[in-house]
């Protein structure tokens, strides 16, 4: 009676540890999942960075093709005078 009695309290004992573990591995996959997440939200932060790095490009390109067309409004104006 008391052998089964302590074998059965062994069991219980080594039960108790496994289902312990898998907590453990739960909480790990869990942080894994955070981690993952942060890296994408930084991903798309940097590619948000990317589109206002192409629109500053684009609106410099804009300026720079206005000082142009006001050139050659200049230019014109002189023909015009010295003929």
């Amino acid at each position: 009676m008391l052998r089964c009695l302590y074998t059965s309290a062994q069991q219980q004992q080594q039960q108790q540890q496994q289902q312990q573990q898998q907590q453990q591995q739960q909480q790990q996959q869990q942080q894994q999942q955070q981690q993952q997440q942060r890296q994408q939200q930084q991903q798309q932060q940097q590619q948000q960075q990317q589109q206002q790095q192409q629109q500053q490009q684009q609106q410099q390109r804009q300026q720079q093709q206005q000082q142009q067309q006001q050139q050659q409004q200049q230019q014109q104006q002189q023909q015009q005078e010295i003929a």
